[in-house]
């Protein structure tokens, strides 16, 4: 309403100033109107309709001025008021000079009264410090500032909040900075549900790998004793008949506990807490010593174990008992699945890999691939024998041979612990071929 008896008083203002002009103007001119010719006379009339055609489209230009304006305060209200952050201004001394809806929703409080009110009020009193700290680097260092901090709505109540702070720049005394204030409750509790589910899990985790332990050990003593007799009642002086069943609990308890040995390494795989330890070894000694023990387990199959270890492998420097555990579960894994017929260990290097001299980084690339004509895998399912708990009978159907499904997956992730990769090339009814290739360090590398 004020606005408008002000535009009324300056319209009246401009009426009577131009009046005056008016008159002036009639005083000073030397013309008369009763002297003036027709013609002068029709074309003051044309130069006066011209002016109120000027003086239309310049109210409409004026119109149109305003319309705009209009529009640029709602985008205003729209894009400052109703943003989904909170927009403060404040002085250097911590006055709030202004404040959009959303702040004032924040802070709980009315809009009209937030002005000229210290934010502090509105800070948890134990992480005052923090604001105090950044608000005094924004005006020292200039540099926009941004933080987590406690608020405290009007009603007391407390919720987290991200302040990001620049400088407001303008006249000496009236310097200030802008804050940008979102709450960000939701975030600090799910970030608090997550630690306490990594906390959770990390109990659990220990929990399981204390119980594996236990296991371990309370089933160690025994099976090893079982172990004892059973290959005393393996000797000639037993019957046959005895031969038979000692071989059976023989093999029974190897199985037993190399599922305990199995259970512990995933425990300490998946806890991370599963370490190589580097020594010097011959690779060929190794591979052989892993074949020879696969061979014993060939008993009762016509199946035939055979060895191609190309001439000149170097002596490296690797986990010797990770690598032997490696190539002992890939030629134990295609014993199970071959009922007859011809496994194939092979081991090259690629010589390029391999260099000649000393060095502290001297690495020699080797792959092994162990190669039978069992089962196959189909195709959909080649990748998912590499994961925990996953046996060949599932995709197989004919009887089962054992194990929890764990040993590819050992597998898989010591040669990738060792820096290697392993892959399969299979096909149902002709047999598997799995693929590690390992740079290995050459020994003496680092020396």
């Amino acid at each position: 309403m004020e606005n408008r008896d002000n535009s009324a008083e300056h319209a009246a203002e401009l009426r009577r100033r131009a009046e005056e002009t008016a008159l002036k103007n009639a005083v000073q001119s030397p013309d008369d109107i009763e002297f003036l010719s027709l013609d002068r006379i029709k074309k003051t009339l044309h130069e006066l309709r011209v002016h109120q055609i000027e003086l239309e489209m310049q109210n409409e230009e004026l119109r149109r001025a305003q319309a705009e304006l209009d529009a640029a305060r709602a985008r205003y209200f729209d894009l400052y008021d109703l943003a989904p952050v909170g927009y403060i201004t404040i002085t250097e001394p911590g006055m709030i000079l202004e404040a959009n809806l959303t702040a004032a929703t924040l802070l709980g409080s009315p809009r009209g009264t937030l002005a000229r009110n210290p934010i502090s009020h509105f800070i948890l009193k134990e992480d005052q410090d923090s604001y105090y700290l950044h608000r005094k680097q924004l005006f020292e260092t200039g540099k926009p500032q941004a933080w987590e901090l406690r608020m405290v709505k009007k009603d007391g109540t407390i919720f987290w909040a991200h302040l990001q702070a620049t400088v407001a720049e303008g006249e000496a005394e009236a310097r200030g900075c802008r804050y940008v204030l979102s709450d960000i409750t939701h975030l600090k509790q799910a970030e608090a549900i997550l630690k306490k589910g990594k906390e959770d899990a990390e109990s659990a985790s220990k929990a399981k790998s204390e119980f594996l332990n236990n296991i371990a050990h309370d089933f160690r003593t025994p099976m090893h004793a079982i172990m004892g007799l059973s290959t005393f009642f393996q000797s000639e002086k037993s019957t046959p008949k005895q031969r038979e069943y000692a071989n059976i609990i023989n093999k029974r308890s190897k199985g037993l506990l190399t599922l305990i040995e199995e259970l512990l390494d995933v425990s300490r795989l998946d806890a991370g807490k599963l370490e190589l330890r580097s020594i010097e070894f011959d690779l060929k000694e190794s591979v052989l010593e892993a074949v020879n023990a696969g061979t014993d387990e060939l008993m009762g199959k016509e199946v035939t174990l055979a060895c191609s270890v190309e001439e000149g492998l170097p002596r490296i420097k690797a986990d010797k008992v990770r690598f032997s555990q490696v190539l002992t579960n890939l030629i134990g894994n295609a014993i199970k699945y071959t009922d007859k017929g011809e496994i194939v260990v092979n081991v090259t290097r690629q010589p390029e890999s391999c260099p000649e001299g000393p060095g502290p980084e001297r690495k020699c690339r080797v792959r092994v691939s162990v190669k039978d004509n069992g089962l196959g895998i189909p195709r959909d399912k080649q990748e998912q024998i590499f994961e925990a708990y996953t046996r060949f009978q599932e995709f197989d159907g004919t009887r089962e041979r054992g194990g929890v499904g764990l040993g590819l997956y050992i597998t898989k992730t010591l040669v990738e612990q060792m820096g290697g990769t392993i892959s399969v090339v299979s096909e149902v009814g002709v047999g598997s071929e799995f693929i590690v290739v390992l740079d290995l360090d050459l020994a003496g590398a680092g020396k």
